[in-house]
């Protein structure tokens, strides 16, 4: 039986905190469009949490951070993705007409 090493734990516990801000942000993004009617894509940021929990799994299952071709690939491509559906909400919640 193999036993669980810290860095396996720390990074799950890293993996759980990350998902939950993403998940914190799309309820942001869901509350602005439910309220302003422009499009946030929400629904998109499922995504990133997705290939984050792919990347963790497959860092877990070697023991060991970074070093691995597929698991830094999908890392990279999960925080791109997420800085697209950042940028698009942080542009559709700042670029509105201006008040009187």
């Amino acid at each position: 039986m193999e036993t669980i090493t810290i860095s396996q734990v720390a990074l799950l516990v890293f993996w759980f905190a990350l998902a939950l801000m993403i998940f914190i942000v799309a309820l942001i993004a869901r509350f602005y469009e439910a309220n302003t009617q422009q499009k946030t894509y929400y629904r998109w940021y499922v995504f990133p949490v997705v290939l984050f929990g792919l990347s963790s799994i497959r860092y877990v299952s070697l023991d060991k951070w970074g070093h691995d071709l597929i698991a830094d690939s999908l890392t990279f491509l999960s925080g791109l993705y997420l800085l697209g559906l950042s940028l698009r909400l942080y542009h559709c919640m700042t670029n509105r007409r201006k008040l009187k």
